[in-house]
């Protein structure tokens, strides 16, 4: 560990109930004391356990469940304040403890704000899409993975400043995934075709060490944004390059300039000049800074190099496009997308020549003497291209090109500080979400169907057989054993998580402390019912359906008999549940039952009050 200020706080409301078997504190809990450094980050956050689970879990449903916990992981980064942290450290360890409290709001705050907004809204839209479709159910939510249980225990971290603002983070110890198969939220389509109307009913388990001797290296870029230590995904990726390059880091002063278009047209054109003169800097100047940030950092890395290879290219071709006019795209928001609505180009060298010619309504190709078209009029889906033969199959393939072109807006641009400029990233996950709307339930089941074929005709015998993957040849009891799959998961209180009413956890909690086990390994809210937090916290869902003068009146009450036991010393503040911190921070406002954004912002305003 390092000499920086403790880490404090992971911020975030909790993510799920009821929560903690094997720690003494609730989800998003209340402040460190300064007076106890943290030395390792170990938060067990497991799922409450249905009374007959299976212990077996079908191993299509592990492969489900590990993509469900992908899924939380990008939704980790998906969006939120722009907290980050005062130190790297802190950065790095408040990101490990929202992982383990599986608190998606919580781990948002920690990654750069400009990567956050590239990722935010695709990712939401993402989820909602993929729950129309059935894919995921109504339970899926940004806020976190119900039935995934990710837990990360730190041994240690290691600094190494590479610049004043950049700082490289390295981490020791271990991590383990736990999922739960009955609880994952998916939806219908899932069970009914890809599980046969049965969903997993059981457990998979995975661990792994990481750093030190034993385990492969994890490493996190974290740079200094405005007073604030943020990790980025783009900046650690690009640590990961020099090294390989065994470069310094650049001069902040010699990075790439951002400049935008005036216009989404202006932007358009300055690209296809950059294209023509063969310009790597001034393509590279076009890009949206906050996906392109490290990217512009870091180019003069490679940037001369590349550009003078790009200048022997020059030597050897000849780049023309001309007669460009754009079909632009209004997407509201400061975005835009562009397409060609006509163009003249043309390549040459060494005594060749390419050229191409679009009007909006046909496009005509010349090439060693030849001359290709097809118009709008011409094209054919590639399923009736099949059935054409001789000179009426490159007209229809051409023609089907023009459509492509006149339907497609491939520039997508966003406005930033008064300019535009070009979105990849963004774009490509704009593309995704685009993609899911135009799909509906029907074309998923038509899909699978399309691909059984495939198996069936091209890859039974491997697939298929009972010789094959996918048997029960592979996938036996003996793969999936009670040896790995017990029901004492959680030790001496196993039982106590396998009930869904309260009040018969709260006595189940009692025997069990009664009978020799930790009292302080009980969650408080369920170790001091009588302040009347146990029931709604214990049933999480219950918070979503409070009015704002119930829930402030349930956890004003509650609060103050936790600030009891703390100023009678029976608790520490380290173990008031972050509902209570301090109530009077929500403003009068139930956030459990906003929606959204408002459900982020309420929560984020809630953690910055709490923790002046």
């Amino acid at each position: 560990m390092t000499d920086e200020q403790p880490f404090s706080d992971p911020g975030g409301p909790p993510s799920w109930s009821p929560p903690v078997p094997g720690s003494s504190w609730a989800p998003g809990h209340g402040p460190v004391p300064d007076t106890d450094p943290v030395t390792e980050v170990d938060v067990d956050m497991r799922p409450p356990v249905s009374p007959g689970r299976g212990k077996r879990f079908a191993a299509v449903g592990a492969v489900v469940a590990l993509g469900a916990a992908g899924t939380f992981a990008v939704a980790s980064i998906a969006g939120g304040g722009d907290g980050g942290g005062a130190t790297p450290t802190e950065a790095v360890e408040r990101l490990v403890a929202a992982i383990n409290a599986e608190d998606a709001l919580g781990a948002m705050d920690l990654v750069l704000p400009g990567e956050r907004r590239t990722l935010k809204q695709p990712m939401i839209d993402m989820v909602t899409e993929l729950q129309r479709l059935e894919v995921l159910s109504g339970d899926a939510s940004l806020g976190g993975v119900v039935g995934a249980d990710i837990e990360i225990e730190l041994d240690d971290i290691d600094l190494d400043e590479v610049a004043e603002d950049i700082v490289n983070v390295e981490l020791e110890g271990d991590a383990f995934l736990e999922v739960d198969g009955e609880s994952l939220p998916l939806g219908d389509f899932v069970i009914d075709e890809l599980l046969d109307g049965e969903g997993p009913d059981g457990r998979e388990t995975a661990e792994a060490s990481f750093g030190g001797r034993d385990g492969d290296e994890i490493r996190f870029t974290t740079v200094r944004k405005d007073g604030r230590w943020y990790v980025s995904l783009a900046y650690t990726v690009a640590e990961l390059a020099r090294d390989e390059l065994d470069a310094d880091v650049p001069d902040p002063e010699d990075a790439i300039e951002p400049r935008g278009g005036d216009s989404p047209e202006d932007a358009a054109d300055r690209l296809l000049a950059a294209i023509t003169d063969l310009d790597m800097e001034g393509a590279l100047a076009l890009l949206h800074p906050d996906e392109f940030d490290a990217l512009h950092r870091y180019a003069p890395l490679f940037l001369d190099d590349l550009q003078d290879d790009l200048d022997d290219l020059s030597s050897d071709i000849e780049i023309e496009i001309s007669d460009v006019s754009y079909d632009v795209e209004d997407r509201g928001d400061g975005a835009a997308a562009v397409g060609l609505a006509a163009f003249t180009a043309r390549a040459g060298g060494d005594g060749e020549e390419i050229s191409a010619e679009w009007d909006g309504e046909c496009l005509e190709v010349a090439f060693e003497g030849e001359r290709y078209e097809g118009c709008l009029d011409d094209a054919v889906s590639l399923d009736d291209l099949g059935g054409l033969e001789g000179d009426d199959q490159l007209p229809g393939l051409m023609g089907s090109i023009a459509a492509g072109l006149a339907d497609s807006h491939p520039l997508q641009l966003e406005r930033v500080d008064g300019k535009w400029y070009i979105s990849v990233i963004g774009s490509a996950l704009d593309g995704m979400v685009d993609g899911l709307r135009g799909l509906e339930a029907a074309d998923l089941e038509g899909g699978l169907e399309e691909l059984s074929d495939v198996l069936d005709g091209g890859f039974g015998d491997v697939f298929g057989s009972d010789d094959g993957f996918g048997t029960d040849d592979v996938f036996t009891d003996d793969v999936f054993t009670d040896d790995v799959f017990t029901d004492d998961v959680f030790g001496e209180f196993d039982e106590c998580y396998q009930t869904a009413d309260a009040e018969e956890a709260v006595a189940c909690f009692e025997a069990a402390v009664a009978a020799g086990a930790d009292a302080s390994s009980v969650p408080p809210a369920m170790r001091f019912p009588e302040c009347g937090f146990a029931q709604a916290w214990w049933n999480f869902g219950t918070f979503d359906e409070m009015s704002d003068a119930d829930f402030i009146a349930l956890v004003t009450e509650a609060g103050a008999c936790f600030q009891g036991l703390v100023d009678a010393g029976t608790i520490s503040e380290f173990e008031v549940p972050y509902d209570l911190t301090d109530p009077s921070c929500y403003g009068g406002v139930n956030p459990y039952a906003l929606e959204g954004d408002a459900y982020s912002e309420a929560f984020d305003a809630y953690s910055e009050c709490i923790l002046e």
